[in-house]
């Protein structure tokens, strides 16, 4: 006579894929973790980068008007001062930079009077 071969345990299969679940899940918790976190450090180095334009092109812009008072004793102004200055604005920009009455920047136009 041949053995039957029994079937195996359907609470054993459930126990598995309980076990599977709870790891996806704490996985998957975990990623989404990790896409927070990567959200707030990428919006922290977009508020550092537009805030460097501001800090580089105003320290070039304080650094000729000394150099310019040095050399004619006074601050230039007027409506082509960073002309007098010989300051101009590498690329795009996405400020405005106002010197006398002369402007440099992304929205000089729309703001003038």
């Amino acid at each position: 006579m041949t053995q039957m071969q029994t079937p195996p345990i359907p609470e054993a299969k459930k126990r598995v894929s309980l076990s599977s679940l709870i790891i996806f899940l704490v996985l998957a918790a975990w990623f989404v973790q990790l896409f927070v976190l990567s959200i707030g450090r990428f919006l922290e180095f977009n508020t550092r980068s537009a805030q460097w334009e501001p800090n580089y092109n105003l320290r070039a812009i304080r650094e000729a008007q000394l150099n310019y008072r040095k050399a004619h004793g006074v601050f230039a102004s007027g409506p082509d001062c960073f002309s007098l200055l010989g300051w101009e604005a590498e690329g795009f920009t996405q400020y405005t930079y106002y010197c006398g009455e002369d402007s440099i920047g992304s929205s000089g136009d729309a703001i003038r009077n």
